[in-house]
């Protein structure tokens, strides 16, 4: 900071910080030991389960026994799938072929319906029994001509019934592949295997009945274990959720300590600025303050007072404020300054005057010789002579001297008082305005400065939070 600025002191505004309470670390660490404790506990417990497991066991040959007859089993379970998918097999086939020769039967069927015939044979019959009644000549001529055209239509239906037959021989052959399919489907029968694998089932029956003590046993370790382990699941489960609700206290603990130091900072800032404008404002009044103050006006009090002393008859005008000096400073009998004078001076001598003291009554010599006398002066007169540059008055003879000195002096000072009042004013502006500059400049990089470390601040928050 420049010296025009307010460093931090030690009388610097201070903000009463808000206590805040610390998530207990000891709780969560009680806490935490105790459910370890329960944990050992559980592991005990589970150790003993395995221990008692491993001593609950089947004997080695039942164990093989059971194991050849489970895999016989698997072995019929195999067979009987062989066997259940070749009859699925036989049985869609013989569906197909049992729907081929229904729709054969149909369209036989839907022929012969027609008629009275249901072979050939018995059409060429027909045919022939009208042929030997035509040949007897027995008929008469309607009849015969009647005959003759039956016999003509019963040719037409011969030749019909001739693609009958085929489809007949195609009957005949799907009834002789569904009759053997259900011949070969019957050699499929698995009555055999499931007898086999009943008797198997059984045995394994009795061998868990006998070995049932011991895999009752088991399973109620084996729930005895898993009910353990559940529970000790919920243990480890509650030790998460401790450590997760204390770091989320103490997560809101550090937010809260920083939200008070930000709080904290920002009214120590505020308040830091009030006293910094407060002291500035107060610098600047008192500069304007004291250059508005009349140019000289000690000075001339000093003159007027030093007037009066050197000459009492002088009067002092009423408009002056009382001077800071007044006559009865610069005037004591203890204390002096000696200037030796010659017998020649001769002394004035005034009883209301105590400015010259004098060293007591002398005898005149016969000769008109004076004696020897004093000619003193008061510090403070010396002091404000040697200020106004005016030379010091070693003998009486010298006051007039000085008075004029003194006069001339004052009419200097009060014929320049106006101008240099107002140069004192501008010189006092310029001031304060370099002094302004220089703050608001200051202020700037005080502002530019709490930025970047709110920023920088902003952005390892960022970071934390997203590691988090």
């Amino acid at each position: 900071m420049s010296s025009d600025s307010f460093s931090a002191t030690s009388n610097e505004p201070r903000v009463q910080r808000r206590f805040i309470k610390s998530p207990d670390s000891k709780v969560r660490d009680d806490t935490l030991a105790k459910i370890n404790q329960e944990i050992k506990q559980k592991d005990i417990a589970l150790a003993e389960i395995n221990a008692q497991l491993k001593k609950a066991v089947t004997d080695p040959k039942v164990s093989n026994e059971r194991k050849t007859l489970i895999g016989e089993l698997n072995e019929l379970r195999k067979t009987q799938a062989d066997f259940k998918g070749k009859r699925d097999l036989i049985n869609n086939k013989i569906k197909e072929i049992d729907a081929s020769l229904k729709r054969k039967i149909g369209e036989v069927q839907a022929t012969t319906s027609k008629n009275n015939f249901k072979s050939a044979e018995e059409i060429d019959a027909r045919i022939k029994k009208i042929d030997d009644n035509i040949s007897s000549g027995d008929m008469k001529l309607v009849e015969e001509r009647l005959a003759i055209k039956e016999i003509t239509s019963l040719r037409k239906l011969r030749k019909d019934f001739s693609g009958i037959q085929t489809q007949q021989k195609s009957i005949d052959a799907d009834k002789e592949k569904i009759a053997a399919l259900k011949k070969e489907l019957s050699g499929l029968n698995s009555k055999e295997v499931s007898a086999k694998y009943e008797s198997i089932q059984k045995q394994l029956d009795e061998l868990n009945l006998d070995n049932k003590s011991v895999n009752d046993k088991r399973t109620s370790l084996y729930n005895k274990r898993n009910a353990l382990q559940k529970e000790k699941d919920a243990l480890y489960n509650s030790i998460r959720k401790t450590r997760a609700d204390f770091d989320e206290q103490y997560k809101h603990f550090k937010q809260a300590l920083a939200d008070e130091r930000k709080r904290v900072a920002d009214e120590e800032a505020k308040l830091k600025a009030e006293k910094e404008k407060s002291e500035r404002s107060s610098k600047t009044s008192k500069i304007l303050a004291e250059a508005t103050q009349p140019a000289f006006e000690e000075e001339i009090d000093t003159v007027h007072t030093l007037l009066n002393v050197f000459d009492p008859s002088y009067v002092k005008p009423t408009k002056s404020n009382k001077s800071a000096l007044e006559k009865s400073t610069f005037v004591t009998e203890r204390q002096g300054r000696v200037i030796e004078q010659s017998t020649e001076d001769e002394i004035i001598k005034k009883d209301d005057n105590l400015f010259f003291a004098g060293s007591g009554p002398h005898k005149s010599s016969k000769k008109g010789k004076k004696g020897s006398k004093k000619f003193t002066l008061e510090p403070d007169v010396i002091s404000s002579l040697g200020d106004l540059e005016i030379p010091l008055p070693l003998s009486q003879d010298d006051v007039p001297q000085t008075v004029e000195a003194l006069k001339s002096k004052l009419q200097t000072f009060t014929a320049t008082q106006e101008e240099t009042t107002k140069k004192n004013i501008e010189a006092a502006k310029e001031k304060i305005a370099k002094l302004e500059a220089g703050w608001a400049k200051q202020d700037a990089k005080e502002a530019e400065a709490v930025a970047k470390a709110e920023a920088k601040k902003e952005a390892e928050s960022k970071e934390a939070a997203d590691q988090e």
